[in-house]
C-alpha cells in the first residue's frame, strides 16, 4: 500500500483580488477533494463580484441621475465627483469643476456660511442641514436646501433646488402682509371670528377702524365667545348665520341700527363672508350719516318742489325781460316782459334763433362771451336787438350756465338800455362843449397872465433900483410859470389834468434859456416818470421848480463858467418823492431853514409842508451844493 505522506506550503490565487496562503497535509484524495472545493468557491465568490458591480453600477446611475445635486469633495475640498443635477444647479459643466478647489470655482463662497460649514465637517466631521440663497457671477439668484456629510474620501454635500418654493412663499408671504395692511388700514370696520371644536364662535380679532367706529377697545373681546362679547347678540339670528357661513361658504349682508338708553346710537352696514376653513370676517362701517343725509334729500326734493314753484312764479311774472336759450342757440322758454320788449308773441318765440334778433356786427366779441359761459362763467354784455317792427334796442344781458335735468341752458335777464345811450350821447355833445369852453378859458387865462407879465416886463424897463427889477425878474418868472401850466392844459386832450414829465422839461428849457449865457452854461439832468396831476396840485408843485430852478441858476453857481442840476420825481407807495440837487458853491455852514427869512425857500416850505402837507429835507455841503428832499 503506498502512502503518501507530505506536508507543503502553497499559495493560489483565485483572481487577483483573492489570494489565500495554506498549509496542508494531503493524500491523492484530499487533493482530489480539495480541488473540488476550490473551484465552487471560486465560482460563489465570482457570482458575488457580479452581483457586486452590478449593485455599484445601479447605485452610481441612481446618484447620477437622481433630483437633487449630489458633489464630493476630498479633504482639501477639490471635486472629485459631481452629478448631472448638481452641473445644471451650478450652470458649471463637469469639466469645469472636477480637479478644481471649490473656493476658486467660487471666489465669493468664502464668506457663506455653506462654505463654513463644509470646513467645519471636514474638520470635526459633523452633519448639517440647512436653507441658503445663493447670487451666481450673472445675476441670477437661487435657494437650495443643503445637506452636508462626512464621508471617507472626505464630504458629501446634496444640495435642492427650492426656488419656486421659496419665491411661493415669499408671494404668499407678501400677499399676508398686503391683506394685514389692508386689515389694519382699512377704512371699514373689521371683526374676525373662529369656529372652534366646542362648536362655539369666538372674537379672534379687529382692527383700528373698528375701535374708531364703535368708539371702544375692541382688545377687550379678543378669545371671548361671541355671545359673551356681544350679549345683545343672543336676542338675534347673528351667532347662527355666522356659524352657517363658516360651514358653508356663504356670504351674508346686512344692516344693524344701534340704540342706547332707547336713543338712536348708529347704524352699520356689515359684510360677513368666510376667509378660511373655520374662520370668517365681519366688516362694517357707518351709515348713520347716508340714513341722515337721505333724510335730508326727501326734505330737500320737497323743498325743490317749493321752490320750482317760486322760480316759475318769479320767471313769468318778473318785470324785467327774461328767457332760457339751449345749447344751440334757440329760445325755449321767456316771459311776459320778453314777449312785450321785443313784440313777439309766444308761438312765434318758440321758433326764434338768438341770431334772429341779435343784429350786434361785432360777432367775434359775442363768440367770446358765449365760450365763457360754456366754461360755466357769468358774463355781462351789452348788445343790439332788432324788435318785431324793426326797431333796434340797445339791451344789456346778464348770462348764467345752468344745468336743468342734465340739459346745458344759459339763463339770461335783458335790460332796455336805450334811453340810457340816448341821455349818454347827449352828455358826451354836451360834455365836448364843455371842453372847448374850458380851453377857452385856460386859452384865455394864458393870455392875460402874458399880459400881465408884459406889463411887468415894461415896469422893469423904467424901474432903475436893482432890488425892484429883481423882485419884477422873480414875479415874471412865477407868473409864466403857471401860465405855462394854462398852456398844457388846453393844448391836452384831457383839460383834468398835466403830464408833469412834459411840463417840468419845457419849464427848466425856458428858465435856462433866460439865464445860460455865452460865459456861463448850466446843464439839467431830468429824471421825471409820467405822473398826472389835476390843476390844484399842479400849481404849488409848478411854483416850487420855478423857486427851485431860478435860485440855482441866480445863485448856486456865482463865479462859476458851469454847473449842473438835477431834478428827479417818482410815485413810491402812494407818495410822490421829488428831489432836486445842484453842484454849486451850497449853503453856509450856519445855514439853517427854520431861521431863514429868505422868501424863495420861506415859499417852498409853506407849499411842501402845507399846502401839500409833505416833508422836507435840505442837505448842504458848502462848496459841493446843495439837496433838496420832498415826499408828498
Amino acid at each position: 500500500m503506498i502512502s503518501f505522506s507530505t506536508l507543503s506550503s502553497y499559495s493560489i490565487e483565485l483572481n487577483e483580488t483573492y489570494r489565500f496562503w495554506i498549509s496542508i497535509s494531503f493524500s491523492i484524495y484530499a487533493i482530489l477533494l480539495l480541488f473540488i472545493v476550490l473551484i465552487f468557491f471560486n465560482n460563489s465568490i465570482l457570482k458575488a463580484k457580479n452581483i457586486a458591480e452590478d449593485t455599484a453600477k445601479k447605485w452610481e446611475d441612481l446618484m447620477e441621475n437622481m433630483a437633487e445635486g449630489y458633489k464630493i469633495l476630498d479633504f482639501d475640498r477639490t471635486y472629485i465627483y459631481v452629478n448631472k443635477s448638481l452641473e445644471k444647479q451650478s450652470m458649471r459643466s463637469r469639466e469645469e469643476l472636477l480637479g478644481k478647489r471649490f473656493e476658486d470655482c467660487w471666489p465669493d463662497i468664502k464668506e457663506t456660511k455653506m462654505f463654513k460649514l463644509i470646513c467645519n465637517c471636514l474638520k470635526n466631521r459633523t452633519t448639517h442641514k440647512f436653507e441658503m440663497d445663493f447670487k451666481f457671477p450673472c445675476g441670477k439668484k437661487s435657494w437650495y436646501d443643503i445637506n452636508i456629510r462626512p464621508i471617507s474620501e472626505g464630504v458629501l454635500v446634496l444640495s435642492n433646488d427650492i426656488t419656486k418654493r421659496k419665491i411661493n412663499e415669499i408671494k404668499l408671504l407678501e400677499r399676508k402682509e398686503i391683506f394685514k395692511n389692508k386689515f389694519n388700514n382699512s377704512i371699514l370696520g373689521a371683526h374676525t371670528y373662529e369656529l372652534r371644536d366646542d362648536g362655539e364662535l369666538y372674537f379672534t380679532g379687529y382692527n383700528k377702524a373698528a375701535d374708531e367706529l364703535l368708539g371702544i377697545d375692541n382688545s377687550q373681546f379678543i378669545n371671548k365667545r361671541m355671545d359673551e362679547a356681544f350679549p345683545e347678540i343672543k336676542e338675534t339670528d347673528t351667532i347662527n348665520r355666522f356659524k352657517n357661513i363658516i360651514k358653508n361658504g356663504e356670504s351674508w349682508n346686512n344692516v344693524t341700527i344701534n340704540y342706547k338708553e332707547d336713543n338712536f346710537k348708529g347704524s352699520f352696514e356689515n359684510f360677513n363672508f368666510r376667509t378660511t376653513n373655520g374662520k370668517m370676517i365681519s366688516m362694517f362701517h357707518d351709515i348713520s350719516e347716508r340714513l341722515h343725509n337721505l333724510h335730508k334729500l326727501k326734505k330737500s326734493e320737497r323743498s325743490l318742489r317749493e321752490s320750482e314753484e317760486r322760480y316759475s312764479k318769479l320767471f313769468s311774472q318778473s318785470m324785467y325781460p327774461i328767457w332760457l336759450t339751449n345749447r344751440k342757440g334757440q329760445i325755449v322758454q321767456c316771459n311776459d316782459a320778453a314777449h312785450k320788449l321785443l313784440g313777439y308773441t309766444k308761438e312765434e318765440f318758440v321758433n326764434i334763433h338768438i341770431d334772429d334778433i341779435d343784429i350786434q356786427e361785432d360777432h367775434k366779441e359775442r363768440s367770446k362771451k358765449i365760450s365763457l359761459l360754456k366754461e360755466g362763467e357769468v358774463c355781462k354784455f351789452e348788445t343790439l336787438h332788432k324788435t318785431k317792427t324793426g326797431e333796434v334796442l340797445n339791451i344789456m344781458i346778464e348770462s348764467i350756465p345752468m344745468n336743468i335735468k342734465d340739459e346745458k341752458f344759459i339763463f339770461s335777464s335783458l335790460y332796455n338800455i336805450t334811453p340810457l345811450r340816448k341821455t349818454e350821447i347827449e352828455l358826451n355833445e354836451a360834455l365836448k362843449v364843455k371842453n372847448v369852453l374850458l380851453k377857452e378859458v385856460h386859452h384865455r387865462v394864458k393870455n392875460n397872465l402874458q399880459t400881465i407879465t408884459s406889463l411887468l416886463n415894461q415896469q422893469k424897463m423904467t424901474a432903475h433900483d436893482a432890488n425892484v427889477i429883481n423882485a419884477l425878474n422873480i414875479s415874471i418868472s412865477r407868473i409864466e410859470s403857471i401860465a405855462l401850466i394854462h398852456q398844457h392844459i388846453y393844448k391836452a386832450e384831457n383839460i383834468e389834468t398835466v403830464n408833469i414829465k412834459n411840463y417840468i422839461t419845457e419849464l427848466v428849457g425856458k428858465l435856462s434859456e433866460n439865464y445860460n449865457t455865452d460865459s456861463k452854461y448850466i446843464e439839467q439832468f431830468i429824471e421825471v416818470e409820467e405822473i398826472y396831476f389835476d390843476l390844484d396840485i399842479m400849481l404849488p408843485i409848478a411854483i416850487v421848480i420855478n423857486e427851485l430852478v431860478s435860485n440855482a441858476f441866480k445863485y448856486a453857481f456865482k463865479n462859476r463858467e458851469n454847473g449842473n442840476i438835477a431834478i428827479k420825481m417818482i410815485k413810491k407807495r402812494g407818495k410822490i418823492h421829488l428831489n432836486f440837487s445842484d453842484n454849486g458853491i451850497g449853503f453856509n455852514e450856519n445855514f439853517n431853514i427854520e431861521k431863514s427869512k429868505t422868501l424863495g425857500l420861506l415859499l417852498i416850505k409853506s407849499i411842501i409842508q402845507r399846502q401839500l402837507k409833505g416833508e422836507l429835507a435840505i442837505k448842504s455841503i458848502p462848496g459841493k451844493g446843495v439837496e433838496y428832499r420832498m415826499k408828498f
